[in-house]
């Protein structure tokens, strides 16, 4: 098995962070579900994205690397709040946030439970807000079955994507707009990502007119 700390700095060979991060405004209220080491998210106070930042995930010994790595930085930011926390469930997470970021963390969920996971997700975006989606892509064939292969083989798990139309049709149902899509790769690996936005409060959609 690969070391935690050696996976945290392969990261962004696998998933480029800095796609991510551009649909990312400065000094954000941030939430990474499902952070892992906290890659993105330390990227993203590196680079002046996050004033306030929370990441969640499920399991301790990544949180721990998290928070080691956030301490030997933090001094380099002091206006940045920055804090590392297991996630029990998405409805204990407080508040509402300006940037929701879910990456490659819905295909790990049970397909039972994948739409209430992500609805539930939609929900903390704020009014005026964006949500950053990224997971493994299902075309071409042959880089779905390599992104399988690397789940098999690093999470020992046999992953269950979700389409994005199905995403998309989610989102709307909670009032999420989407403002950006894009399909990209790194490697044999592929990546599909939708920038989801909730409007703002007192906004009128074309519907309503």
């Amino acid at each position: 098995m690969i070391p935690r700390r050696l996976l945290q700095r392969l990261r962004p060979l696998i998933c480029p962070l800095d796609p991510l991060l551009a649909h990312m405004p400065s000094a954000a209220r941030v939430l990474d579900i499902g952070c892992g080491t906290g890659a993105l998210l330390l990227h993203a106070v590196a680079q002046g994205r996050v004033r306030e930042g929370l990441g969640t995930d499920v399991s301790g010994p990544a949180l721990e690397i998290a928070c080691e790595t956030w301490q030997s930085m933090a001094g380099r930011f002091p206006s940045t709040h920055l804090r590392f926390e297991r996630m029990d469930s998405l409805g204990s997470l407080p508040g509402k946030w300006e940037i929701v970021m879910m990456i490659d963390v819905i295909h790990h969920v049970p397909p039972s439970l994948q739409e209430a996971f992500l609805r539930a997700a939609f929900r903390l975006v704020a009014p005026g807000g964006r949500m950053i989606y990224k997971d493994v892509c299902l075309r071409p064939w042959w880089k779905r079955a390599m992104n399988r292969l690397h789940d098999l083989v690093m999470a020992r798990q046999w992953i269950s994507e979700v389409p994005l139309d199905q995403v998309r049709r989610w989102a709307a149902e909670e009032g999420l707009r989407v403002m950006a899509e894009e399909h990209y790769g790194r490697l044999w690996y592929g990546h599909e990502l939708l920038v989801l936005a909730q409007e703002a409060e007192g906004s009128v959609s074309v519907a309503d007119l």
